[in-house]
């Protein structure tokens, strides 16, 4: 099965051949479906934000919004870059 030969290939470190012959049969479709989950963490991260600024719930209230603001931008800029490089490779 290619899952099991793709993991025996970067294992062992030295079967350049397979894990190539691999990454040509399913490359595109892994990067579609990384772009995919990306595209969705972006829109959570967007629609946190909103409630955020509306002060949804316990929101403006929360001793942790800074910290917790800072690092949803954080990890929205990591996911953008992703996201470019993944548009590149399609």
């Amino acid at each position: 099965d290619a899952q099991q030969a793709f993991y025996q290939a970067c294992t062992a470190g030295n079967d350049e051949a397979t894990i190539q012959q691999i990454q040509d049969l399913y490359g595109a479709a892994t990067v579609q479906a990384l772009a995919e989950h990306v595209n969705e963490v972006l829109t959570e991260i967007d629609e946190c934000q909103e409630t955020m600024d509306e002060g949804g719930g316990m929101g403006l209230q929360h001793k942790h919004l800074p910290v917790i603001r800072r690092h949803n931008e954080f990890v929205r800029q990591v996911f953008k870059k992703v996201q470019w490089n993944l548009q590149q490779m399609m």
